[in-house]
């Protein structure tokens, strides 16, 4: 301690802090008869306004569903076809869709919500931060020490090996750009719309993704990065890759000693985006395009190229044309949910008031103290100045001690009469 300054003697007993002591004040809450029949009656006409708006909503969707493969031999395009072949389906439209009209395609029984597929991505480098999480490696032939990206969160798919000619025994390691399961199995059939002259109805992929996840999540390295270090750029079909224009006919340097990424797929294409972003169930629908106009009633023709097989794992193909409300698309369980939850709780509600105007309940009892005498004896009489001394007996009205609980009495008051049957 500093001399002057005496120090301050830590105290042994318990602390004085109410919270710690548990003497904070206590509330609890007392559900009333109004009070919940208040709020189911409340919440049960809102749930029920809801539902009307909702079923309102989803009468005014137009929607067309076509699968157009599937497992069995009656398929409208054969499985063989998703090799690279094209196949033009037919469609008739009752009635015309206003727009802006949504072009989906449909999967079934492809689980992408499966616990190691979902995990099987880089995010680092879906979102271009790879370089800073490189790792040195020594590279057997120039004898170098090389940055390149082991890309370790990727358990499938993640690179392959190339013998570049010479007699050199040790290949050379290619990584995928992007890798991993859910990317290297992108949808990628492709599809075109024609009205009843051949003219494709004009549509865009933009805004299918949501921006967050598009202006943030998935950056692409700049096309300089691309130009120098891409093996390979483009994928089997540069215009399924989302690459742009200005990379079309580099197919990569082809060196794979100073470029080790197999530049398959631009990972801020947005219909990239849209697969990467795991459904919950093994049936799902994703958007593929927007139609920004009306879309007339009349006869039109799907050409689509298939690249995406199913029949190994006895899954269907599909696609959707709909357009949407504020509560999106005809979403008539939503409606009928939100329906059927409301008018249970308004029947709740009534029910519960019933019982109230039945069954009365009486007054609360009333608890009456009497006029208490509390002794107390100090532990020694003094006198005072004036002569007098400490009074040893006194009375408090109403006073709460744990004699006078013993004493209290509580009035009842008398049950309300029952009516005559």
């Amino acid at each position: 301690a500093r001399a002057g300054k005496m120090p301050q003697e830590r105290s042994k007993g318990p602390s004085k802090n109410q919270y710690l002591q548990q003497k904070g004040h206590m509330r609890q809450l007392v559900y009333t008869t109004g009070c919940v029949t208040a709020t189911l009656l409340v919440v049960g006409v809102m749930f029920v306004l809801t539902g009307a708006v909702a079923l309102t909503y989803a009468s005014q969707v137009t929607q067309y569903k076509f699968i157009y493969m599937d497992a069995t031999p009656s398929s409208t395009c054969p499985d063989g076809f998703a090799n690279g072949g094209v196949c033009t389906v037919g469609i008739n439209l009752d009635s015309g869709i206003p727009g802006p009209v949504y072009f989906y395609y449909t999967l079934d029984g492809f689980h992408q919500n499966h616990r190691r597929f979902v995990k099987d991505k880089d995010d680092n480098q879906l979102a271009g931060l790879f370089d800073a999480q490189d790792t040195m490696t020594q590279d057997p032939v120039l004898g170098t020490s090389q940055s390149f990206n082991s890309h370790s969160s990727c358990s499938f798919q993640n690179s392959y090996v190339v013998n570049p000619p010479g007699g050199r025994q040790e290949g050379y390691t290619i990584y995928y750009y992007p890798c991993g399961l859910v990317a290297r199995s992108v949808f990628n059939d492709t599809f075109v719309l024609r009205d009843s002259s051949g003219v494709a109805v004009p549509w865009t992929s933009e805004g299918v993704a949501w921006r967050s996840n598009a202006d943030t999540k998935y950056m692409s390295k700049d096309e300089t990065w691309l130009r120098q270090n891409c093996y390979k750029l483009g994928g089997q079909v540069f215009d399924n890759s989302g690459f742009g224009e200005s990379l079309r006919g580099f197919q990569g340097t082809g060196d794979a000693t100073k470029s080790r990424y197999d530049c398959w797929q631009n990972v801020e294409d947005e219909n990239f985006n849209v697969w990467m972003r795991a459904a919950t169930g093994y049936s799902f629908w994703k958007l593929y395009k927007i139609i920004n106009q009306d879309v007339p009633a009349g006869t039109y023709t799907v050409e689509i190229a298939g690249n995406f097989p199913v029949g190994a794992f006895g899954g269907k193909k599909g696609f959707v044309i709909s357009n949407a409300t504020p509560f999106g698309g005809n979403r008539v369980a939503l409606g009928v949910a939100y329906l059927v939850v409301g008018i249970l709780s308004v029947l709740g509600g009534l029910f519960f008031f019933g019982m109230a105007q039945i069954r009365k309940r009486g007054a609360k009892p009333e608890i009456r103290y009497p006029e208490a005498v509390v002794r107390m004896q100090p532990p020694k009489a003094k006198r005072t100045m004036l002569g007098g001394c400490v009074p040893e007996t006194f009375t408090l009205s109403g006073h709460h001690h744990e004699e006078v609980d013993a004493k209290r009495t509580i009035v009842a008051p008398a049950p309300p009469p029952r009516a005559q049957g």
